[in-house]
């Protein structure tokens, strides 16, 4: 009888370590007609079966939309993946802003993925799943592999102690590359963000998206987040839509507003 309950107990136990946490995959998207099936299949044949997509077409001039709505009826048998088609353009910040406040729940986990972009294996949820069951990770950052660059592997910075217990994330990322794909979070964490920080002159930023909510978030967080040490992401720099190619004077710029803004204060305890 004792052996019966301790495996049942031992039983319940592992249930519990391997709960599956709901995540939803936000993808941006913008004249990526041409990486859709790339970014769609790595993301529809994920080894999860807790997660959805939000796919957001930000007013698309070619035929993405169209290409994307043939892969899914073709792909997506379970209806997994919503799609939002802008009717004007938006720009990745507030398809994030208004897609986490309108559509997610707190406790649900967003992992960014740009519409050009895809991830490296079906696996990569689950690997997200197993550092999440930390009730003390709210959020995660790593490196990605570029592509067509032969592969080349960039990876996140460590964030030194000393900064987290100092608040000194603004000062700290102006020298280091610390908001790297693949960036993840809890919504409920995302949404404590003031809106008023992500404006000028009562605009959404329209550039350095991952600057202005990743700094608010761990400056929130405190220690409570992980860096990724291996690539479960690609990032394409085939395309001519990356920041770092559209708008360098615009990711300095905001940059700048950022890093004068006062910090967030950290949270005592979560609400999500």
């Amino acid at each position: 009888m004792k052996g019966f309950v301790w495996a049942f107990l031992l039983f319940y136990v592992n249930g519990l370590l391997s709960f599956e946490k709901p995540f939803i995959i936000l993808v941006c998207s913008y004249n990526n007609q041409k990486w859709v099936e790339k970014n769609l299949e790595s993301l529809l044949y994920q080894n999860y079966s807790n997660y959805r997509i939000i796919y957001i077409d930000d007013c698309s001039t070619d035929n993405t939309v169209r290409t994307v709505q043939q892969y899914l009826k073709a792909h997506d048998p379970q209806h997994r993946c919503m799609v939002v088609q802008n009717k004007t353009r938006q720009y990745k910040l507030a398809n994030l802003y208004h897609a986490i406040h309108h559509l997610c729940a707190d406790d649900e986990i967003i992992v960014e993925v740009d519409g050009d972009d895809w991830l490296l294996s079906n696996s990569v949820l689950s690997q997200l799943n197993e550092l999440y069951q930390s009730q003390n990770i709210w959020m995660t950052y790593g490196g990605f592999t570029t592509w067509p660059q032969q592969y080349h592997y960039l990876q996140a910075q460590p964030i030194p102690q000393t900064v987290i217990y100092k608040n000194q994330f603004r000062q700290f990322y102006q020298n280091a590359y610390i908001f790297l794909a693949l960036r993840s979070f809890y919504a409920g964490l995302f949404k404590q963000i003031k809106k008023e920080d992500l404006l000028e002159d009562e605009i959404f930023f329209t550039t350095a998206s991952d600057i202005a909510t990743m700094i608010p978030m761990f400056e929130m967080a405190g220690e409570r987040f992980i860096k990724i040490n291996e690539p479960i992401y690609l990032y394409n720099t085939g395309t001519e839509l990356n920041d770092f190619r559209r708008d360098r004077h615009g990711q300095k710029k905001v940059s700048n507003l950022i890093k004068n803004r006062p910090p967030y204060q950290r949270l005592a305890k979560a609400s999500f």
